[in-house]
């Protein structure tokens, strides 16, 4: 995939998150008692996603291709799509009270 495609993959994932995860509050991250719950799960969801947001969500690694010269500004708005579709996992994955 390339990161045209990624970037829009991700921008699919932030609009339709908030849709698809379940609201079961035992499964979001409340205390560090249910981390490896939460960890487990949350990854679950994520690897669901597709454009290398699992892999982001776990190493902070973009998957830039490592032969090809990429423009400077894609790979920038390839960390920001990242970021943000993290943010949104994180917004319906934490529990408020944390």
């Amino acid at each position: 995939m390339d990161i045209h495609n990624r970037i829009a993959r991700l921008q699919q994932v932030m609009s339709q998150f908030a849709l698809t995860c379940p609201r079961d509050e035992s499964l979001k991250l409340s205390s560090s008692m249910n981390y490896p719950k939460w960890n487990s799960y949350t990854g679950m969801l994520v690897a669901t996603q597709g454009a290398g947001l699992d892999v982001y969500f776990t190493t902070g690694d973009m998957m830039l291709p490592p032969a090809e010269p990429i423009d400077d500004t894609l790979v920038m708005q390839l960390q920001v799509a990242l970021n943000n579709a993290i943010q949104v996992v994180l917004l319906n994955t934490v529990s408020s009270k944390v």
